[in-house]
This record gives structure tokens, sequence and C-alpha cells, in this order.
């Protein structure tokens, strides 16, 4: 058992090193290299494209900054928050009772346990604007490898017994969930109406709207976040930091441990 443990902790601290790190470092540099374009640019590469008859499947990597707009607030199932975009999920707490073994006693270990019971998004897009022009830009938040940094705004244990107060789980608070579960756990990240948004992904048309998705080069990430463009850089730098020291150590205490188990 230990050299399996220390053989794990080795890989974990390699695939820190020479993975996780890199891998944020390089993204780090990327979005500091990259030129922020306004919409108004954007908009004109495309019109330039089209005047040479290259605007046909014409994919752009780009960074955006600008403001949600939405037509009309959504409002989240638990808190009932107006936002422009939510996600919200749902999971029963239920205790978990485990009986073990020591020197011939049987002993009951208790813990608890989260099961998912739904996983509610408002919608597959948002859009945004800037000051550049009126146009609205289509960003696919709801596309396969959009990585969605927003804000958790509500994060709430709520026991059995008042899970009426709530509309999202009024449906669920006549069912009969057993002796074991605890309450229900809720959590929704949210942007807001008019919210800051940051932007890195591939720009293309569908029709004669700008959208921006995943790129088709799978080393460009499609990331869409509601911090600045700073923090996030910072972000990066610091979790490649951490990845370098951290990976260092798991991989000293790793061979440690396996001179160990050996000698």
């Amino acid at each position: 058992m230990g050299v399996i443990i220390s053989i794990l902790l080795l890989a974990g601290g390699l695939l820190a090193i020479f993975y996780v790190k890199p891998r944020n470092e390089a993204q780090a540099v990327e979005m500091q290299f990259q030129k922020t374009k306004s919409i108004a640019d954007l908009k004109n590469s495309f019109e330039e494209m089209k005047k040479i008859n290259l605007d046909e499947g014409y994919r752009e990597y780009v960074e955006l900054k600008g403001k949600i707009v939405c037509d009309e607030v959504k409002r989240t199932p638990f808190s009932e928050r107006p936002t422009a975009y939510y996600q919200a999920q749902l999971k029963k707490i239920i205790e978990v009772h485990d009986q073990y073994e020591v020197d011939g006693a049987v002993k009951t270990r208790i813990s608890k346990k989260e099961i998912p019971l739904s996983d509610e998004k408002s919608a597959p897009d948002i859009e945004i604007q800037d000051s550049s022009c009126g146009i609205r830009v289509i960003v696919e938040v709801g596309a396969a490898g959009c990585e969605l940094d927003i804000p958790t705004t509500f994060d709430h244990f709520e026991p059995r017994a008042g899970m009426n107060r709530y509309r999202g789980l009024r449906a669920y608070a006549a069912y009969n969930f057993g002796a074991e579960t605890l309450g229900i756990k809720m959590t929704e990240k949210t942007i807001l109406p008019n919210a800051n948004i940051y932007v890195l992904g591939e720009a293309f048309l569908v029709g004669d709207t700008i959208h921006v998705g995943r790129s088709q080069d799978n080393k460009k990430r499609f990331l869409v976040s509601t911090r600045s463009e700073e923090d996030l850089v910072n972000s990066f730098t610091h979790t490649a930091k951490v990845c370098l020291w951290g990976g260092l150590m798991a991989c000293v205490g790793g061979i440690v441990g396996l001179v160990i188990s050996i000698f």
C-alpha cells in the first residue's frame, strides 16, 4: 500500500510540474500578448473577408472585452436573483453509516454524501457589446469546451423541514427521500445584467451574426469570465507557482516513500 501511495505522489507531482504548470504559464503569456479587439474591428475583418470571397468558413481567434446585454432578465430558481445568465445545481445530502472492524470490535463511521439531483442552465448563449459599436456578439457559453469562470452567488444547505420556503424546491418537498436524507444543497452561479465580461475564443459568422465559441485548435482555450484580464493572468501565474512547489513536494514525498518501502 505504501508503494502505491508513493507512486501516485510521484506521478501527481510530475504531472503538476510538467503539464499543469506549463499550461498555466502559457495561458498567462498568451493572454498578455493577445491584443484586445473591438467588436467594430472584428466586424470589419469579416466584411473584408467577404469582399475577397473568403468569408465562408473564416474564423479568427480573438480577445474581446465588453458588457453583458440582455432583453429580459432571468430569475434564478432558488434565490430568485435577477440575472442575465445562471447555472443552478441541486444536490441531496444524505448521512452514510459505514461499519468497520478494529481489533475485533465493530465500529460505525458516519459521513455525509452529496447526490446530484439537477443541473440547470438558463440558456446556451450570452450576448455582449462594447463601446465601439451597437453590434451584439453571441458567446456560446453552453458549447463543449467552454471554461466559464463566473462567481458563486448562492450556496445554501436547507434541512428537509424548510424546503417549502423555496420555489425551486417545491417539486421535491413532498418527495419521500428517506430517513438518511439530511436536506438539500442549492448552488447558483450567475452573470448579472450589464456585467463586465472577458472573452477569449474563436469568432465566426452564423448568417450575419458574429459568434464566439471553441477554437478548432484544441490547444487554444475558450475562456469566458467576469474577472478582468489582469486578475486572470495573476490567477494563472499563481496556479503555475503552486503547481511547481506542490509538485516538487509531492515528488520528494513519493521518492522518500519508495526508498522507505523498498529498503
